[in-house]
């Protein structure tokens, strides 16, 4: 067990981020898509969620979920009429 105990932890430490890592790229998902951003791309990002300019802050708990599950039904029938 203590072999594989060392493996797992030289394969963490290998890939785990660290504080002290500086990313020049972050992974993130735009359009339902993986997209590499650099910080510019992730200030714009933040600033433009921070301006909530379609107002979905504003919406209830109940409202963004009667959103959500109205756009969940529409991809479930576009899926089936694909089929």
């Amino acid at each position: 067990m203590n072999d594989n105990k060392q493996w797992a932890k030289d394969i963490q430490e290998k890939w785990m981020f660290k504080k002290e890592t500086k990313h020049a790229l972050t992974p993130i998902i735009v359009a339902g898509e993986f997209v590499l951003a650099n910080t510019e791309d992730l200030k714009k990002a933040a600033e433009t969620a921070k301006a909530n300019i379609d107002g979905w802050r504003a919406l209830s708990y109940e409202q963004r979920h009667k959103i959500l599950c109205d756009v969940a039904n529409e991809v479930r029938k576009k899926r089936r009429s694909t089929f």
